[in-house]
């Protein structure tokens, strides 16, 4: 089965580059004639010279000699560009497969996994696979193709011995290809506890502050000699069963080297050969160590490129529970949003939204409040399907999201969390998301249609402004206005903002609330908050408590209700009581 898994694998990729795969076979059998021709050239200069042929003969033996060999080294570099350009093909492909596949699956199966272990997944594993798809295909042709021609060339001088070292090739290759299994199970832990120890550095490295403010250096050092004992133990197991192989390729390549002694000096003492052929034979033979080497070391690669092929198959086979059907409907120009008997917990047994309903009319605003824990986040993750509801439905304007395509939702319904995502590079790019058909006219007519023009204009470079790695050289407040830009670039019909003022200070908080009033003009608006500034620009207020709706009506009314929670938190805020 992990054979059959590994060659759908191989036909799935391989299958568009078997025009250049083709030349390539070509080139290799060109190479290895060439490369067959050398021997023969040498041998008939040593009968030459044995039997004292004329001097201008063994000149040019010699430079054909020198020819051949230059000549194969051209072979062999066109050869390394064709199949190098393969692998780059080939992998760069499953990268991208790999990722997009990544970016579908829902939010549960990502909080399961660390960073690093995604790039290990997604490069290192790929990476080993670019090694094989680079080096199997040529070495692995040529190699083949040059056993077959020494065989024959074998045949050619002498049958025995071409039927002996063809029985010897058959044997040799035969155990090889029993056991070249052995080791992929070993290098599928090996990759695995890879996968662990770039996760737990990543980990670490981003909580850095934390973990020197608590004195934790001492357990982040005890856990990674933890896993780098376990990364050395797997390692050095894959490598002990890996080995094998190799140590089966020289106990049979010494065997050969004793056999071929043995025809040779029969065959000349019974004066069937001469010296020059004598020297073919064994030469022929010993040239049998390449082809085993070189196959030998591309079944040990094609273990290590198993288990990758294994680990990224596993990868591609978890299938989200979000069905995407990539529909697209015409929703209209304002969208209302209805919740109806909404049940939804992270984990099976637990609940965190409880029969939820309530309708949101199109272009009006609500604010949603509730403490730590009441469910308003995961009620904003559901509307953009982050994960889907286990019981009851969502709806735009009547039709359930689960019958529209996710992509198309996303553009029509756009969130911006506390945590804002910076990503290497310039202004332009980070409000762009590096979408070159925005025009930096429209980028800079949205800096002023939101009325973040003043901190536009603080930007020496503009829109040419360098953003390092993970925003660093940026605020939060900063990051929220970049957010904003991007999400009216959008031009969604739907907005959720998602506790954006609780890192903010209270220049940037204004900056950003003149900016919401703008941002939700003509569309439907979400706000999940815990400070009162926010409900001025919406219509309704929503409160949750344990995942259930506790209140919900105008914004005025509940103001004025003296036993609302709206009311007890106005009080609370103004120092006049406790929510």
């Amino acid at each position: 089965m992990l054979r059959t898994q590994n060659n759908s694998f191989l036909t799935k990729y391989m299958k568009h580059e078997m025009v250049s795969l083709i030349v390539l076979c070509m080139i290799m059998l060109i190479s290895t004639i060439v490369m067959l021709l050398n021997p023969q050239v040498l041998a008939y200069f040593i009968d030459a010279a044995v039997n004292q042929q004329p001097l201008q003969m063994l000149f040019i033996l010699a430079l054909g000699y020198i020819g051949i060999a230059i000549l194969t080294q051209i072979f062999n570099i066109i050869s390394t560009y064709i199949s190098t350009n393969i692998a780059w093909k080939v992998t760069n492909q499953v990268r991208l497969d790999v990722t997009e596949h990544c970016l579908r699956l829902n939010l549960d199966f990502h909080n399961k996994k660390t960073t690093g272990e995604f790039i290990e997944r997604i490069d290192g594993d790929v990476l080993t696979l670019g090694n094989f798809f680079s080096n199997f295909w040529a070495k692995m042709i040529s190699n083949l193709l040059l056993l077959i021609g020494i065989l024959i060339l074998l045949f050619r001088v002498n049958i025995e011995a071409g039927i002996i070292f063809a029985i010897f090739s058959a044997i040799s290759f035969f155990i090889l290809n029993k056991i070249r299994g052995l080791a992929i199970k070993y290098w599928g832990e090996a990759r695995q506890t890879s996968a662990e120890l770039y996760g737990f550095l990543e980990e670490r490295l981003n909580g850095i502050e934390d973990v020197k403010a608590v004195g934790a250096e001492t357990h982040v050092f005890k856990r990674m000699y933890q896993i780098l004992i376990k990364r050395l133990q797997t390692e050095r197991t894959a490598f002990l069963y890996g080995g094998v192989i190799w140590a089966c390729s020289i106990a049979f390549f010494t065997l050969g080297n004793v056999l071929a002694l043995a025809i040779i000096a029969f065959l000349f003492m019974n004066g069937k050969i001469t010296i020059g052929t004598a020297y073919l034979v064994f030469a022929y033979v010993n040239m049998l160590r390449v082809p085993i080497e070189q196959i030998t070391s591309q079944v040990q690669d094609f273990q290590r490129a198993g288990a990758s092929i294994r680990r990224t198959q596993e990868l591609l086979d978890v299938q989200s529970p979000i069905h995407d059907n990539q529909v697209t409907k015409d929703l209209g120009d304002l969208v209302s949003v209805q919740f109806d008997n909404v049940t939804f917990g992270y984990q099976e047994g637990t609940t965190v939204l409880d029969n939820v309903s309530f309708t949101l009319d199109a272009g009006k605003a609500m604010t949603i409040l509730g403490k730590t824990g009441s469910g308003k986040s995961t009620l904003t993750k559901l509307l953009v399907r982050l994960y889907d509801p286990v019981k009851g439905s969502i709806r735009l304007n009547g039709v359930d999201i689960r019958d529209i395509g996710v992509a198309f939702l996303r553009s029509k319904v756009a969130m911006i969390s506390q945590h804002v995502q910076l990503m290497t590079g310039t202004l332009r790019d980070n409000i762009t998301m590096f979408n070159d058909e925005m025009k930096d006219e429209a980028i800079l007519k949205a800096f002023k249609e939101l009325d973040l023009w003043s901190w536009y204009e603080q930007l020496e470079l503009g829109l040419d402004t360098e953003i390092k790695s993970d925003g660093s050289n940026f605020s939060a407040g900063e990051a929220q206005i970049i957010a904003f830009l991007r999400i009216y670039m959008m031009s969604p019909q739907v907005i959720i903002l998602d506790e954006i003022s609780s890192h903010l200070d209270t220049i940037t908080e204004q900056l950003l609330l003149r900016a919401t009033k703008k941002l939700f003009l003509g569309r439907t608006g979400i706000i999940i908050a815990h400070r009162l500034k926010t409900i001025e620009y919406t219509d309704e207020i929503m409160v949750l408590e344990q995942g259930v709706i506790v209140e919900r009506g105008e914004r005025d009314q509940l103001i004025q209700s003296s036993d609302s929670y709206l009311k007890r938190l106005v009080a609370a805020e103004s120092g006049g009581g406790s929510v």
